[in-house]
């Protein structure tokens, strides 16, 4: 960034780094998780070089500084955005020509795109802010667009609204049709992940009609995907299915191999609730052969699908193939520190083990479960996770243990309004739980135990 900045080559942006840290402008403050030495200014000193910036440089100067650095970083974010998902796959970008980096540097950085975007994350966030206050809207949705990757998958939703919003009253501004639509879409994804339905529909249906002023099928399309999702979590399986129905052609037309599969892993999820155990396991073998045909790098939608394949092979009683799957989600998961595919993966475990009767391992996976989940910040994960531990300690004797976890459970679905869970707390309380004879106890199926689609993942 430093070389942007200044507009030099990276060897001699470098060279000018090493004179500020020996001269004591700079100091060394570690290496980020790329490998790369991170520096900071003193207080006074930034203090200082600010006031020296704004004495000795024009505005103009100034302003194309920092469009530089943001160009910058919005082209090697686009690029690790891009290898994280395993193509240019569930995205809508601006018309900002990228910049020009060496290859090799950018191999070099981008050797791991996840730890980039995290080494980043802090100054990308203030990019984002930074060109959305000078007008920039082009740079600060775009960069938003493609930081959404890392946001969403370690569950950094407070930094993806905070971008989502920035960015969004930037194009607002500069009457930038194409980023409202695109920033509603975000901040819609965003209230989706923290499980708001009512501003997820509302943001993600004003970005569809914006969409479809502008024509832009791809757009319209992953909103339609995200809403699936919302009339699914308020119980509206056939408006659901309509969506799915009308974003699956396009996202095949235009070769969205990730989309593609989270379209049919929410098909497969429809058919699950709707009892259709053999519809679904087809529509999640189908979902799980499109991600395995993607780039590696893609793993994460892999994983999401081997979700969904776990949850049907369990409720058709496959419980040995269902912990299989969820074995794989849950490596795919650590592997990505994706917290919350992990959670979904113990949950799923736990499920599987207690079908297969294995009791010790399922409380093991739950506990650990219970733990990954109160780091989400979503009161339905952990209530869900909290209810079948609960459940599973009842059954083992262990009656005040799963008492205290029914409680906990119950106090996180009043938190969030989850009615459905709240009366299925209220009947294991009572010690009478009325199960569906279709369904094996400790198996019922998870209406809201739900990820955000984002902008690209949707379950």
């Amino acid at each position: 960034m430093a070389a942007a900045l200044l507009d030099v080559d990276v060897i001699d942006a470098e060279l000018l780094l090493e004179d500020l840290v020996d001269t004591q402008f700079l100091e060394v403050v570690g290496v980020d998780a790329t490998g790369r030495l991170r520096y900071r200014f003193q207080n006074l000193l930034r203090l200082y070089a600010g006031e020296r910036a704004r004495d000795e440089e024009s505005d103009e100067a100034w302003h194309d500084a920092c469009r530089r650095v943001f160009r910058t970083a919005l082209t090697i974010a686009r690029e690790a955005h891009r290898r994280e998902s395993g193509g240019e796959f569930s995205i809508v970008h601006s018309g900002t020509e990228p910049a020009t980096i060496d290859t090799d540097l950018l191999e070099e950085l981008l050797a791991d795109p996840l730890a980039w975007f995290e080494a980043e994350r802090l100054c990308l966030v203030g990019m984002v802010e930074q060109a959305a206050r000078m007008g920039m809207a082009d740079l600060a949705w775009d960069l938003t667009g493609s930081a959404s990757v890392l946001f969403e998958t370690r569950s950094y939703v407070e930094n993806w609204e905070s971008c989502a919003v920035h960015a969004l009253d930037a194009a607002r501004a500069a009457d930038d049709r194409l980023g409202q639509a695109v920033m509603l879409h975000h901040t819609g994804a965003a209230a989706l992940m923290r499980q708001s339905m009512d501003e997820a529909k509302a943001r993600s249906e004003e970005a569809l009609e914006l969409y479809g002023h502008l024509d832009e099928r791809l757009g319209r399309a992953l909103v339609l995907r995200n809403l699936a999702v919302v009339h699914r979590l308020q119980g509206d399986p056939d408006a659901a299915a309509e969506r799915l129905r009308g974003a699956l052609p396009i996202f095949r037309e235009a070769g969205d191999l990730s989309s593609e599969s989270s379209v049919l892993q929410n098909m497969a999820q429809l058919e699950l609730d709707r009892g259709n155990y053999e519809a679904s396991l087809g529509h999640a073998r189908d979902a799980v052969r499109v991600a395995e045909s993607m780039d590696p790098g893609a793993s994460r939608s892999l994983a999401q699908c081997l979700y969904r394949l776990g949850s049907a092979q369990l409720l058709s009683g496959r419980a040995e193939e269902a912990e299989e799957s969820y074995l794989r989600v849950e490596e795919l998961s650590r592997a990505k520190a994706d917290t919350h595919g992990l959670a979904h993966a113990l949950y799923g475990l736990g499920q599987a083990r207690v079908a297969l009767g294995a009791l010790e391992s399922a409380e093991t996976a739950y506990v650990q479960g219970r733990k990954v989940a109160r780091g989400l910040g979503s009161p339905v994960v952990e209530g869900s996770i909290r209810l079948k531990l609960g459940v599973l300690l009842r059954e083992l004797g262990r009656d005040e243990e799963a008492r205290a976890e029914l409680l906990g459970a119950k106090e996180l679905f009043t938190r969030r309004g989850a009615t459905h869970w709240q009366e299925e707390v209220a009947r294991e309380l009572s010690g009478s739980p009325e199960i569906s004879p279709e369904v094996s106890p400790g198996l019922a199926p998870e209406p809201s135990l739900e990820r955000s689609s984002g902008v690209g993942i949707g379950e």
